[in-house]
């Protein structure tokens, strides 16, 4: 009520996900005077389609590969109003699935992108206003769960923001034992971009210690170089019965540009306690 723009939007889907081919078709648009009334909208004033082919053929004679799967896909967004092209990007996948439920995946992407407003990428760095073109790279070998040492390994390149970029980044897991596994990972960027030079270092590391099969503690600690910081957060959750839980749970972030031992930020501590009633 009240509305005099456009207000109206509509989504149209069809799809189908069988074993050896499949496909998706979708639009949906988003008037510039929309307003979802309940619910939580992330974008506003677009179009957006997107189309996607599949062919996963299954390896019968092999006894090491499972399966192939090539994909494609494309996704076009405008603007609803003025009808201005805001994202176009096309995706080209090549995956293996081994028999041992490993597998090796394999990315080719070719992105467009408009920036309205500049942001700053880190410390100095501000990316302008612009239409930006990427394309990249990327492959990523995931070991199976069923080894003592599992997880992946994967790298990407390509274009980035009128620069380049690269990443490397790794994330496993080691059981020790049946109740104690550790998951460390890591990822670190290279970025070149005509606005200057700068890394990126992401260290990550979880552990997970299960009691009963009703209690167990989790410990994650992890090391940010764009934000300088070590952030850690330990949790312990109780089922003490059905359907109801205690959690306690402890989180503090330490600032590590400070001389001798990481300074602290802040520090939190929290109690949650739930009850289910039946009727």
């Amino acid at each position: 009520q009240g509305r005099t723009g456009d207000d109206a939007s509509y989504r149209t889907r069809m799809e189908n996900n069988g074993d050896r081919y499949g496909f998706v078709v979708e639009h949906l648009k988003v008037g510039k005077d929309f307003s979802p009334e309940i619910g939580f909208m992330r974008r506003e004033d677009f179009r957006r389609s997107f189309g996607e082919v599949r062919f996963s053929p299954r390896h019968i004679s092999s006894n090491v590969v499972r399966k192939y799967t090539l994909q494609a896909s494309l996704e076009y967004t405008t603007s609803a109003s003025t009808g201005a092209l805001e994202t176009r990007e096309a995706i080209a996948r090549f995956d293996v699935q081994f028999e041992n439920g490993e597998r090796w995946r394999n990315h080719y992407s070719r992105q467009y992108e408009f920036l309205a407003k500049p942001f700053a990428i880190t410390s100095g760095i501000v990316i302008p206003v612009g239409g930006y073109d990427f394309e990249t790279v990327q492959s990523r070998y995931t070991i199976g769960q069923q080894r003592l040492i599992s997880g992946s390994l994967g790298f990407q390149a390509g274009t980035f923001y009128g620069g380049k970029r690269s990443e490397v980044s790794f994330s496993g897991r080691m059981k020790l034992g049946t109740k104690f596994g550790i998951e460390p990972s890591v990822a670190v960027n290279f970025i070149d971009l005509p606005q200057g030079q700068f890394e990126t270092k992401i260290g990550r590391l979880r552990a997970v210690v299960t009691m009963t099969p009703r209690m167990f503690v989790e410990a994650l600690a992890q090391y940010s170089s764009n934000g300088d910081s070590v952030g850690t957060n330990v949790r312990y959750r109780w089922e003490y019965q059905p359907g109801s839980d205690l959690f306690v749970v402890y989180t503090e972030t330490r600032d590590t540009l400070v001389s001798g031992f990481p300074g602290l930020v802040n520090r939190g501590f929290a109690i949650k306690l739930t009850r289910q009633i039946r009727f």
